[in-house]
């Protein structure tokens, strides 16, 4: 039976090469998810001691030698150094190796990932520190908005968010290093180096040089068969976010383990949460422990258990506990079970393994406050669900932009469907934090605080007794909005302050009571709209200015009653327009005075009526004009008084009734131009009393008693008719060339009525032309013209291009032409 060669270690630190140094003994512990640790006895062969401190941090290689040249090799770095002195003539040392990955529980960092699986960031942090790793996953992992690492060491953040999501890792080494390798599948693990097969038997002190294991056993426990999950999602407040997984092959269907929150929002990141949590309850259930000579085993790989069948069959190598010594006699030979003992743990091979939760999640458990921030170019940076992003005062790698944190929702004094308080903390403000469940991955902004960039609105303490919510405008003003109490005694007031619009919306009534004074200050419009009736009382007087014009339009009846005396002025002109009826009623006396002049256009009917006297005064002119006709009833007396001239024209027809005496009285010339017939017929006498009378007319005839008995014609001829005739006179003569007598004869033949009488004829209107030319005898063209007829009118028009014009239904007579733009003499017509 062949023996195991001495040294069976080896150990390599810094600079010193295994040659110069022999190793006495060596212990460690490495497992799934654990960082290994070695303690390694050894003395330098020479005389010198070493220098301790220059060890620390340096690279070591131990090897473990194995019959048949096997070897197997640990790698790291030295993290202590004990110096133990001198013993039997040598210096003593022993030194603990660990990998690289124990730097991470020397680093401690408060810092925020965005947007990165889990996988993603434990690959970053591990190289930030120079870990080699590999990631061999099998599984997607769903990116993390939000992941914070918060006063915590490198190592507890890595190791807490692989437990998490259920990933471990182990150790590969070799000659030329370890690498860290990161699975989630048991097809990670590779069968165990120098051979998968290992034989189970007792220990029964035999010295061999064989590997072997001595015993191996499970313990059978109680574990839960069910796990359910539930989180909550804002977005869908409604959906149940649960994560169920069962497996009662090693566990008890009855016993179900439920918690919240589960840490997820997605359905199926739940479900995979779950069936992770199950497996890890369920870890203890699957897991064996032994003992063995075995210096091959390292967690992470595959071994084969050969044995009658109880526990046959491939495992994974879950952890291992090693213990090994080496006599210092050179030469002198010793079986490998002599040297070297471990004790293991060990699962089924086709089980995945989960780490346990054993990694504290940092817990923050009171307030913060962080600073909003935001995109350089904005003041309010939000989302759709009123979400900012802040920076904390902890956060050194945070750019104060719109990166430093996640979209973090902001607690509101009240909140509702589409309704309740919505306050936006806005870019610079300080917000004070809190964590659910003391998660740093859970903020919630819950108020904000002043500081010294952000001052009060107020000067305090001066100002202790105003209340104020006051807004700034945005972007870039000195404007705001605001809603101010004023609580000091004597002074108290509320104070309401709109930069720009306001808008009051009451969907029903509206009562307003102002004890005091209000005053009302509108610098440009006001419009007021009211659909239904409005109601204004005033208690005393009201007054209204307005500077510029007024109107009023009311499309309904209008109604206005006065007490009292009821006064009006108007300094510039009054119109007053009504279309139907107008009745004004003054129960006592009426006066209206018109310092200029005064018209009145009544287009139907106008009647005045005056229940006594009726005094009507013209300081000057005045002018009547009736399109139709007028009527006027006199009851009583009727006097006009003209003190001057008075003139009166009636184009068509004049009629005048006087059913009493009708005198006349005219204190000069009197002057009657009739422009037709005049008929005179007066029921009983007639007389004309005047100094001369003069007749003048083309032909005249005296009717008496409807009998013609004088007539006078243009021509000369007079006849006179008459039964009997008196000539009586102290001289009577009759001269004429020849003086005719005729018998006497009835004057039967010569009756007549008036209407009998021959009528004069009209006289026809006709049109009248004329030319203007110059002095050269050129027509005058375009000219304005006069032109005042025989009756007195007036035509006005222009020449036509030939300097003609023609006007129609002119009177005959003499009319007289003027060209009021052309002087006198440089035209004839």
């Amino acid at each position: 039976m062949s023996q195991t060669r001495i040294p069976a270690f080896s150990f390599k630190v810094g600079s010193h090469e295994a040659e110069s140094l022999s190793v006495s003994h060596i212990s460690g512990r490495e497992g799934l998810n654990r960082l290994y640790e070695f303690q390694v006895g050894f003395h330098p062969l020479g005389d010198e001691p070493l220098d301790a401190q220059e060890l620390l941090g340096t690279e070591a290689f131990l090897t473990v030698l194995l019959p048949e040249g096997k070897t197997r090799h640990v790698h790291g770095w030295v993290r202590a150094v004990d110096t133990l002195g001198q013993q039997g003539g040598r210096w003593r040392y022993q030194v603990w190796v660990v990998p690289r990955a124990w730097w991470l529980t020397r680093v401690q960092h408060s810092r925020i990932f965005q947007g990165k699986t889990v996988p993603q960031i434990v690959k970053t942090v591990l190289e930030e520190r120079g870990v080699k790793v590999m990631l061999s996953l099998s599984d997607s992992y769903e990116a993390r908005e939000y992941c914070t690492q918060y006063r915590e060491t490198d190592f507890a953040f890595v190791s807490r968010l692989m437990e998490w999501e259920g990933l471990f890792y182990f150790f590969q080494h070799s000659e030329a290093g370890h690498v860290l390798v990161v699975g989630d599948k048991p097809n990670v693990h590779e069968v165990l180096p120098g051979g998968a097969k290992l034989p189970l038997r007792e220990n029964d002190g035999r010295a061999e040089d064989e590997e072997y294991l001595s015993s191996l056993q499970r313990v059978h426990r109680l574990r839960p068969g069910k796990l359910h999950l539930k989180d909550y999602d804002f977005e869908k407040p409604a959906l149940d976010v649960s994560g169920k997984a069962q497996d009662i092959s090693n566990g008890q269907d009855a016993l179900e383990v439920y918690d919240y929150p589960g840490e997820y929002v997605a359905l199926a990141v739940g479900k995979g949460t779950a069936k992770v949590r199950l497996e890890e309850a369920v870890q203890a259930a699957r897991t064996l422990e032994g003992e063995g000579v075995c210096p091959r085993l390292t967690p992470g790989y595959r071994f084969e258990v050969e044995d009658d069948g109880t526990h046959a069959g491939e495992y994974v190598v879950v952890e291992v506990v090693h213990s090994g010594q080496q006599p210092e006699a050179r030469g002198s030979r010793e079986a490998l079970g002599k040297l070297y003992r471990n004790s293991f743990k060990c699962m089924p091979a086709k089980v995945p393994f989960r780490p346990r939760r054993t990694t504290a999640m940092p817990h923050i458990p009171g307030l913060q406050t962080a600073t909003v921030v935001g995109p350089g170019e904005e003041e309010i940076h939000t989302d759709e669900h009123g979400r900012i992003k802040v920076q904390f005062h902890w956060d050194r790698e945070g750019q104060r932009d719109d990166k430093a944190s996640c979209w973090v929702r902001v607690g509101q004094a009240w909140g509702g469907p589409a309704w309740g308080a919505l306050y936006l903390p806005r870019i610079g403000q300080e917000v004070v934090v809190r964590f659910l469940e003391g998660n740093p991955d859970r903020p919630l902004i819950a108020g904000t605080v002043y500081n010294g960039s952000n001052p009060t609105p107020y000067v305090l303490p001066d100002e202790k007794t105003k209340s104020t919510l006051k807004s700034a405008s945005s972007l870039g003003s000195d404007g705001f909005n605001e809603f101010r109490i004023e609580d000091a005694v004597g002074k108290e007031e509320i104070f309401v302050h709109g930069q720009k619009d306001e808008e009051l919306l009451t969907e029903n009534d509206k009562d307003q009571e102002v004890r005091g004074y209000e005053e009302l200050l509108v610098k440009k419009d006001r419009s007021r709209t009211v659909e239904g009736n409005q109601f204004l009382f005033v208690a005393l007087e009201d007054d209204s200015f307005v500077e510029g014009n007024q109107s009023l339009t009311v499309r309904g009846n209008r109604t206005t009653d006065t007490n009292g005396s009821h006064s009006e002025s108007v300094e510039g002109n009054q119109a007053i327009t009504v279309v139907k009826n107008f009745t004004a009623t003054v129960t006592q006396a009426a006066s209206e005075s018109v310092g200029a002049a005064k018209a009145l256009t009544v287009g139907a009917g106008y009647i005045v009526n005056v229940a006594l006297a009726f005094n009507e005064a013209v300081g000057g002119l005045k002018s009547e004009q009736i399109a139709g006709a007028h009527t006027e009833y006199v009851i009583g007396s009727r006097q006009e008084i003209v003190s001057k001239d008075s003139d009166l024209k009636v184009s068509k027809g004049y009629a005048t009734e006087v059913k009493g005496q009708f005198n006349q009285t005219v204190g000069e010339d009197q002057k009657q131009d009739i422009g037709a017939e005049s008929q005179l017929e007066v029921t009983e006498a007639v007389a004309w009393l005047a100094k001369t009378f003069s007749l003048q007319a083309d032909k005249v005839s005296l009717i008496v008693n409807e009998k013609l008995i004088l007539s006078i014609e243009k021509s000369g001829n007079v006849q006179l008719f008459a039964q009997s005739l008196t000539l009586e006179g102290s001289e009577v003569k009759m001269k004429g060339a020849k003086v005719k007598k005729l018998s006497a004869g009835s004057l039967k033949d010569k009756s007549a009525k008036l209407k009998d009488i021959e009528k004069l004829e009209d006289a026809k209107l006709g049109p009248m032309e004329f030319q203007l030319k110059g002095p050269d005898g050129k027509a005058l063209a375009n000219v304005a013209y006069e032109v005042e007829l025989p009756d007195g009118t007036l035509k006005k028009g222009r020449l036509d291009g030939s300097g003609r014009a023609k006007l129609e239904d002119v009177p005959p007579g003499q009319c007289r032409i003027s060209f009021p733009d052309l002087e006198a003499g440089v035209f004839k017509t």
